[in-house]
């Protein structure tokens, strides 16, 4: 007997002949489970993450084969999956072996032998994919992978803007901290006005135009993609037109690339002489505005960005008195999450605005931060943080 571990092999087929005869070609070289049903291999497959291959008969009452199979892709997803067929049913499983669900159908009557040898070159395949999988998660694991986040994430923070501009009769403050080393949060402003880049001290005579936004997904997908939405972002129409005008040009042109990450953005639009906000959102965090009698959200809707061809966002104007406060948040600020698994949520963020109102801008971000930062605790961040706050001077 050898001391090597032997892999798990799961036969399914409810005609008994067949079940001992596959049983008797593989029972000296695997472990060998048998099931008469897909509801019972369902119950092999639960108590065996470690499965190496599957083979099912196609046509089983209750449950086929490719039925069965399909609901094996979540909890084993490099288990080798083959399928005993007759003749007469090869074209109705050639849309589940496109899609990988199957290795590979063998049809009745079977040579023992041959199986062997498919079984063989089957879990060479398994074996390599193991090793592919250990050897990332290695690397990953590894200094020079951390640097190269370290990197991405230095080359991502050189999108964002390197300072909020100097807008007369406002302050105007910014900050974002992702989660991981790179995040898919992204903020951006924009000055309609201005021959120079935003960012820079400048001071904007003109209306200024802000974006939040959060990508889709975690890590270095996101943080790419959040660089390509930024890029988007200044190729925006310019000129007098609308947060919501601006927001369906965006839209289409995320719709148009195709690409299965969307964008949560939230788009305003300040204008200093006539002391108005204007917004649009998508998904993202309502705005909040802490005035002098009331603190609340301001409630606009609307889907994400690059879901649908056409969207119908919804926005409002607000206008700002002396001592107004605007602010634009990632989901990172309410779905702060503690080690009890509550939420710092919108109630608790509104409260800690209306405390903190009186402060300057950067303050202001500062408290957020450091209310977050004291609600979670010990527990990692959950997601990125990007704020942006507005305040109106006397």
């Amino acid at each position: 007997m050898t001391s090597e571990k032997r892999h798990k092999v799961l036969l399914v087929d409810d005609e008994v002949d067949n079940l001992e005869l596959l049983q008797r070609t593989f029972r000296y070289e695997y472990e060998v489970f048998t099931a008469t049903s897909g509801g019972e291999a369902l119950q092999v497959i639960e108590k065996n993450p470690d499965l190496a291959l599957i083979i099912t008969d196609q046509r089983m009452p209750g449950m086929t084969g490719v039925e069965f199979l399909a609901k094996t892709l979540d909890s084993h997803r490099h288990t080798i999956r083959m399928i005993l067929t007759g003749y007469t049913d090869v074209e109705d499983l050639i849309g589940a072996i496109n899609s990988g669900q199957v290795y590979r159908y063998i049809t009745k009557p079977w040579e023992p032998q041959e199986l062997r040898i498919t079984v063989k070159r089957a879990l060479e395949s398994y074996e390599l994919t193991l090793e592919n999988e250990a050897y990332r998660k290695q690397l990953i694991e590894t200094a020079r992978v951390r640097r190269e986040l370290e990197i991405a994430r230095e080359i991502q923070q050189s999108l964002l803007p390197g300072a909020a501009p100097e807008i007369p009769g406002f302050q105007v403050a910014a900050m974002s901290h992702p989660a991981r080393e790179v995040g898919g949060d992204l903020y951006g402003f924009y000055g309609a006005d201005s021959k120079k880049k935003v960012g820079s001290q400048q001071t904007q005579r003109g209306r200024l135009e802000i974006a939040i936004g959060d990508v889709s997904g975690k890590g270095l997908p996101a943080a790419i993609y959040a660089a390509v939405s930024a890029g988007m972002l200044r190729m925006r129409p310019t000129g007098e037109r609308s947060s919501l005008e601006v927001m369906r040009h965006l839209n289409t042109a995320f719709y148009e690339d195709d690409s299965e990450t969307f964008v949560c953005l939230t788009y305003a639009i300040l204008d200093p002489k006539e002391r108005t906000f204007s917004v649009a959102n998508s998904g993202l965090t309502h705005p909040l505005h802490a005035g002098r009698r009331r603190v609340a959200f301001i409630e606009v809707d609307g889907l994400p960005l690059g879901v649908a061809e056409e969207i119908d966002c919804d926005e409002k104007t607000v206008k700002l008195e002396g001592g107004d406060v605007i602010v634009l948040s990632s989901d990172g600020v309410v779905e702060a999450m503690n080690p009890r698994g509550r939420l710092f949520g919108e109630k608790r963020f509104l409260e800690l605005v209306r405390a903190q109102r009186d402060l300057s801008a950067s303050e202001i971000i500062e408290k957020i931060v450091a209310g977050v930062t004291e609600f979670i605790g010990p527990a990692p961040q959950h997601d990125d943080i990007t704020l942006v706050v507005i305040k109106a001077l006397e």
